[in-house]
């Protein structure tokens, strides 16, 4: 009797372990093909957008100062609303670039579940303000590869209106998804986040500004 109980008990496990393991490939397989389809939309989103950077967004995109030179208007206004261009419908703000990982990515407006399946979104704050936080999924075709981001490492934005921001990784940090007011300090020029593999965690990686922004007459 006994050993039917530890026979039946055996195969249980055994039935329970292979079920377990095939659902953990059937999870692989499918983040697979959504890191390829999501790559995909965000690659045609990108060559999309990139099409129209510095082509004029409909806004006054500079200004002409004192001596004749022409000067980035949100060097005056800093608070001004970051220009957008409509894409298929979605808002975008411009292109984020990681050298080190060879990785340029479009950037919509706002965030939502829905458009983190095409591009990472603005979470909150301004590029103008020195405060911008960005959220991706953590697929390889968006942030999946932040974490292996050394500090010094180049970190590029460029607005709709052509407007180049440099940064580079200065720290990076694990916060729970409840940090939000953590997620958002604004000692940080940019953060960049994303789910852990398990989502319970966001992997954070913050950037300071390589450059003054600050306009000087």
């Amino acid at each position: 009797m006994k050993k039917a109980k530890a026979f039946f008990l055996g195969r249980v496990l055994t039935v329970t372990g292979i079920v377990l393991l095939l659902c953990s490939l059937s999870l692989l397989i499918f983040n697979k093909i959504n890191d390829v389809i999501v790559g995909d939309k965000s690659k045609h989103a990108l060559d999309l957008v990139q099409q129209k950077v510095g082509a004029g967004s409909g806004t006054d995109g500079a200004f002409t100062d004192g001596d004749g030179d022409t000067v980035p208007v949100y060097l005056l206004d800093p608070n001004i609303e970051m220009p957008v261009v409509v894409v298929e419908g979605r808002e975008y703000i411009g292109v984020l670039s990681f050298p080190s990982l060879k990785l340029e990515l479009p950037v919509l407006s706002e965030w939502s579940y829905d458009g983190l399946n095409i591009a990472p979104c603005r979470y909150s704050g301004s590029v103008y303000l020195n405060n911008m936080v960005l959220a991706a999924h953590n697929y390889v075709s968006q942030f999946g590869r932040i974490s292996s981001l050394d500090t010094g490492d180049e970190v590029v934005f460029t607005d709709i209106d052509g407007n180049v921001f440099t940064y580079k990784v200065a720290s990076a940090e694990v916060l729970s998804p409840y940090s939000v007011k953590e997620m958002k300090n604004s000692e940080w020029d940019l953060t960049l986040f994303t789910c852990t593999l398990g989502g319970n965690q966001r992997t954070t990686v913050r950037c300071v500004s390589t450059a003054d922004n600050a306009y000087e007459e």
